[in-house]
């Protein structure tokens, strides 16, 4: 059975903190911070212990912890709330948050669950016609409801909380208005763990009713009502003790954002590979799908339990329509680039992150907007959506595109310029296909804020952040710049593949100086891009273009360093793709001599 305490403990309240209470749980929901998610076990935000603007306060999930990279504070909970309350006894602060959880440490919280101070459950209690007809009108039995001790009068009907044959506390509804209530100043127990005690497959509900609501419809009476969507520590201990002996255990509480709260903190402490979801949708619980499908519709929603999918771990079925298609139609090739000689090496794919670097003036952003050209007027149609802070004033950058897809120049020169009815058109087209993100402030959170609006409004199929080494890299004073970059970078690839678009970076090498035997640039390669070597470890893609400044005859080179996945292309090595191009227009086109 669930063994509840049989002697006044002496409750460390210390100790009962770091048992029950969640860091990331008392930051967001009781101290109140706005967090952000970064990864499934990192929490990220502004401090609450000093003023800052650039976030630099860190949950770690797994380890229980804080980090403020801004103030140097760091620790549990309880140091979390010592620091930002100024409490210096630990036992003092953990109290105050087991208050704020409603609970009190020491023997004052345990005595009830002594077993001399709970009366035993004495057979069946009257049940009034009033109780039995409200019962009747949710969908429940009178056979049912005294199976499971339930006792009402004229006017109200009790719910007895058992353990081991116990009642530890009572709750009681009123009939003529909706509200629970349960016994002050005693504990607040499941309902239904005797019913669950060693048995192999138990229900775990949200309220009593729909526990009633699953034994009226299947028989089923291994199911456990959790008292609240936001129940105690105490309680999801009992829960866990009552189905440590079921293999399977169904959760299938509320279909409501508290519900689904619970339902992920139970499959948290649980253990994702026992779970199995039960969805109740479009009813919230199981008590109105009874009400409204009946007994039929109940059984079949948790006999179409589903098991979790356990982050990170697959089987080969959860790929297998993927992998007939691979086996029917090969491996594709991305996008062309629109240019046949750099196809042989790369070709643009989705939920891929390319990086693009090269020596000074090569012309890294205007492969990087050719390129997007080229993708914009094939059949692809692929639209993009730019962040470009060197391409700046935004009319600038707007003309040099409208050259590129007119083919003639912008501006007045030697050689005759786009017409007006040309500018119309090709304002027609771009309206459709680019997009600029400029933020006020370039940071990385912010633009990626900006891509995902065009996204999400535009259909974007692709984003290009130009240059890397223009964003605003503000970062927690004690984190490194590497570590920044991986963080960064891991997030970006993250964003794209999720969303399934291109990415692509353009970022600008550590400063080259020519090499004096041959007054030219050495060929960088991505691992010398300023900052990290993150850029080589996290691209998908890479190439680096070179251009012989002080020779204007020669062709750019673009060497293919990193394609991830042979099918979209390959390495240039010591023959790179040679590309002439064309000042007046900005296009590019390839050249076989140097």
């Amino acid at each position: 059975m669930v063994a509840l305490p049989k002697t006044e403990p002496k409750t460390d309240p210390i100790a009962q903190v770091k048992a029950t209470v969640r860091i990331e749980e008392y930051a967001l929901h009781t101290m109140g911070l706005e967090l952000k998610q970064r990864a499934h076990s990192e929490w990220w935000g502004r401090c609450p212990l000093h003023r800052e603007t650039t976030p630099s306060f860190h949950i770690r999930v797994t380890e229980q912890s804080f980090k403020c990279f801004g103030c140097g504070k760091g620790g549990d909970v309880i140091d979390l709330e010592m620091a930002a309350t100024g409490e210096t006894n630990p036992r003092v602060a953990a109290e105050r948050i087991l208050a704020e959880y409603g609970a009190q440490p020491g023997p004052s919280r345990a005595q009830p669950l002594r077993m001399a101070s709970v009366t035993r459950l004495a057979g069946s209690g009257p049940l009034s016609e009033s109780a039995v007809s409200w019962l009747a009108s949710r969908g429940i039995s009178e056979r049912v409801a005294r199976r499971n001790g339930i006792t009402g009068d004229k006017n109200a009907i009790t719910f007895a909380y058992v353990n081991e044959g116990e009642v530890v506390n009572r709750q009681y509804r009123t009939l003529s208005a909706k509200g629970y209530r349960f016994d002050p100043g005693k504990p607040v127990i499941p309902f239904g763990l005797d019913d669950c005690d060693g048995q192999p497959e138990v229900v775990i509900v949200e309220g009593v009713l729909d526990k009633l609501a699953i034994e009226e419809a299947t028989g089923r009476t291994a199911v456990l009502a959790m008292p609240s969507a936001t129940p105690s520590g105490e309680c999801y201990a009992l829960a866990c003790e009552a189905a440590k002996r079921a293999e399977r255990v169904l959760i299938a509480t509320d279909s409501d954002e508290p519900g689904q709260k619970l339902r992920d903190e139970l499959v948290r402490r649980i253990g994702a590979d026992r779970c199995w979801l039960v969805g109740w949708s479009p009813y919230k619980d199981a008590n109105e799908e009874l009400l409204e499908v009946g007994r039929e519709g109940v059984d079949a929603l948790l006999c179409a339990a589903q098991p979790i999918p356990v982050e990170g771990v697959f089987t080969i079925d959860d790929s297998w329509d993927a992998i007939e298609r691979l086996y029917d139609e090969g491996m594709g090739r991305g996008a062309s680039t629109g240019w046949a000689s750099l196809d042989r090496y790369y070709t643009v794919r989705r939920k891929q992150l390319t990086v693009i670097t090269g020596t000074p003036s090569s012309g890294k952003s205007v492969f990087a907007d050719a390129l997007m050209m080229n993708l914009a007027k094939s059949s692809w149609e692929w639209k993009f959506a730019i962040c470009s802070p060197e391409m700046q004033p935004l009319e600038r950058h707007w003309a040099h595109l409208l050259g590129l897809w007119a083919g003639q120049p912008f501006g007045a020169g030697p050689t005759p310029r786009l017409d007006r009815e040309t500018l119309r058109q090709g304002r027609e087209f771009l309206r459709d296909k680019f997009f600029m993100v400029l933020p006020e402030e370039p940071t990385v959170d912010a633009v990626i804020e900006g891509f995902l609006w065009t996204h999400r409004r535009h259909g974007v199929d692709g984003w290009l952040m130009d240059p890397w080494n223009e964003m605003d890299h503000s970062r927690p004073a004690g984190m490194t710049m590497t570590e920044y970059c991986n963080n960064e970078l891991r997030r970006i690839k993250d964003v794209i593949r999720r969303h399934d678009v291109w990415g692509g970076l353009i970022a600008h090498p550590t400063k080259q100086y020519r090499n004096k035997q041959t007054g030219r640039y050495d060929v960088p390669t991505l691992y010398d891009i300023a900052d990290s070597a993150a850029f080589f470890n996290k691209a998908d893609n890479g190439f680096v273009l070179v251009r012989d400044k002080g020779d204007e005859h020669a062709p750019v080179e673009v060497h293919v360093q990193k394609v991830r996945f042979q099918e979209i292309g390959g390495l240039t090595g010591a023959s790179p793709v040679l590309f002439r191009h064309d000042k007046t227009t900005g296009r590019y086109w390839e050249t076989s001599q140097r």
